[in-house]
């Protein structure tokens, strides 16, 4: 795994590469190779300019691992524990925010799941775990007249 900026800039090159390849033999578009290259120029950035993990985000991704675990494993409740274990440790980390919004989601936790989302993209608004977020979003017909009409129609089918 790169450690240094210069490990990490000969990883985006390498991935950039890739995808001017690809598009070059046809197996990309121009729009998926420009998407593929903006992906590899995000983690880049993300991944040379973050500082130490502290012990916090340490803990916070291990609680988020065991979290997906139990996600995984359909054990929804346990996972929605762990992810909030992880959040409560490092407010920051969007990926627990996210995954805390998908397990709320599958529990019927519509609120939770959208305010879990949106902590998300608060969390890391330029993140590939942002644009998760902002699709869950969008599929749900979020904005504040689509979260009423969705919470209503889970409150009609529940009775």
């Amino acid at each position: 795994m790169p450690k240094t900026i210069a490990d990490r800039f000969h990883k985006l090159e390498a991935g950039v590469g890739e995808h001017i390849r690809r598009y070059l033999r046809a197996e990309e578009g121009a729009r998926e190779a420009l998407a593929g290259v903006r992906k590899e120029t995000r983690r880049f950035i993300r991944k040379a300019w973050r500082g130490p993990a502290t012990e916090s985000h340490k803990d916070a991704v291990r609680y988020t691992q065991l979290g997906i675990a139990h996600y995984n494993a359909g054990e929804y409740a346990d996972a929605e524990e762990r992810f909030r274990r992880a959040v409560e440790m490092d407010p920051k980390y969007a990926r627990a925010h996210y995954d805390l919004g998908n397990t709320c989601y599958k529990r019927g936790h519509l609120t939770e799941a959208v305010t879990a989302w949106r902590e998300a993209i608060d969390a890391a608004p330029r993140s590939e775990i942002a644009d998760s977020a902002r699709e869950k979003l969008l599929l749900m017909g979020h904005g504040k007249d689509g979260l009423v009409d969705t919470i209503k129609e889970q409150m009609l089918h529940r009775r």
